[in-house]
């Protein structure tokens, strides 16, 4: 996913246009001035994303998902 977001914050970094963007990639361009947060009146501007994660009975599981599982 990440990947998807560089050429698309060198496009807006560059003034060539708007768009949503973690603010973690942008919080330098932020703080310094370059890149401004719009606040649109009547326009949801934040995103907010759900994660789920499933664990399938059938399947055996590795190292790192047995220690992710167990992490719960």
């Amino acid at each position: 996913m990440l990947m998807i977001f560089i050429p698309k914050k060198i496009l807006i970094s560059s003034g060539m246009g708007w768009g949503r963007l973690p603010e973690y990639m942008i919080e330098k361009e932020l703080n310094e001035g370059s890149l401004l947060k719009l606040n649109l009146k009547g326009i949801k501007t934040e995103l907010a994303l759900d994660y789920h994660a499933l664990k399938l009975r059938t399947r055996v599981l590795g190292p790192v998902a047995s220690r992710f599982w167990e992490s719960f």
